[in-house]
């Protein structure tokens, strides 16, 4: 992930919305410094880093808003939006893409067939995005979208938004936002004891995105190494719950496209649901797979079917216990005590 830029001019006791307005311009900035790359798509890493840069200035504009209420000011706001989401459906196609060619190459070559019409798929979809990307920029291009954005931001000054006033600065806001956000995330900590719970383990991981982002926003407010010691927490939270996501959307992927080719691969899938995903030894899964039929043509699907479950399992119990060590060390209350101290 590329390092968020330095905001020039953030200070602690700066006005509010002028802090807001120098972030927006600077993660704006970032974002398009990546357009390059994106349109050439030698190195997929462009493509991550401009989604990265939109879901920051996302985060920001979301948490900001209310310092600009005005038409126009919502309007290139819902651009952002549709910029990231375009985005996001193309890095989770190199992510994918880029999994399974690595996975193919470790099997044998006995299994490695099976697994080249999945990555097939993928690559005509990730083209297909592509052309989307390139459209989407010349229609930005054509209304000069970049140049019209950063202007309209750059001339916003006092007077501030009515909620909020002249006298707010940065500094004051760094605690009820960094708290909202936290609250939003030790919210799902009831939820997440069932490993089934797919979809609260997602927005999880979405809430611990937030408030890192949020955290790095506001660091200037906090120059200490707890505030540091408690950011690289987060972003654990956030990547390990990021793994077991990926698994998720690999395995529900495999097991459709096994749906929809034969209906006994099917009967496989339906099998393979079956395994729980906790409770049980590697030797007692290992034992639970051979009794399972494995039709010879798709055994590197159900190789890499397989290596999801268990790296899910894995993933999952380092999540738990992690998760609880910061539970057993006052997490929430220590974050809580830590904001105040701005």
């Amino acid at each position: 992930m590329a390092k968020a830029w330095d905001v020039p001019g953030l200070s602690p006791d700066k006005p509010l919305k002028l802090c807001a307005r120098d972030i927006i311009l600077t993660r704006f900035r970032e974002m398009f410094s990546y357009k390059v790359g994106v349109i050439a798509n030698d190195d997929i890493e462009f493509v991550h880093d401009f989604r990265v840069s939109a879901r920051r200035l996302r985060t920001v504009i979301n948490v900001f808003k209310a310092c600009f209420p005005e038409k126009e000011d919502r309007m290139y706001f819902k651009a952002i939006k549709k910029i990231a989401r375009c985005f996001g459906q193309a890095r989770d196609l190199d992510v994918m893409i880029a999994f399974l060619k690595g996975y193919r190459k470790s099997l044998p070559k006995s299994k490695r067939e099976s697994l080249g019409p999945l990555i097939s798929h993928k690559q005509h979809q990730r083209q297909h995005q592509q052309h989307r990307i390139l459209a989407l920029f010349d229609q930005l291009e054509h209304d000069r979208f970049e140049e019209r954005f950063i202007a309209h931001f750059e001339q916003i000054d006092l007077p501030y938004a009515v909620d909020y006033p002249a006298g707010l600065t940065f500094r004051s806001q760094a605690e009820p936002i960094l708290t909202g956000a936290l609250a939003q995330l030790v919210a799902y900590d009831a939820r997440i004891a069932n490993p089934h719970y797919v979809d609260d383990l997602h927005q999880m991981r979405i809430a611990a995105k937030r408030l890192r982002y949020m955290m790095e926003v506001f660091q200037v407010c906090y120059p200490t190494d707890a505030y540091r010691n408690v950011l690289h927490q987060i972003k654990t939270i956030q990547e390990l719950l990021g793994i077991i996501h990926d698994c998720d959307v690999m395995m529900a992927f495999l097991q459709d496209y096994l749906r929809q080719v034969e209906t006994k691969r099917y009967e496989w899938v339906i099998a393979f649901q079956k395994i729980p995903l906790v409770e049980w030894s590697e030797n007692a899964l290992a034992d639970h797979l051979q009794t399972l039929p494995q039709p010879s043509d798709f055994s590197g699907i159900f190789s890499l079917l397989l290596d999801q479950h268990q790296r899910r399992f894995i993933t999952y119990q380092e999540f738990f216990a992690f998760w609880h060590s910061l539970k057993n060390a006052q997490f929430e209350q220590r974050l809580a005590e830590l904001f105040r101290t701005t």
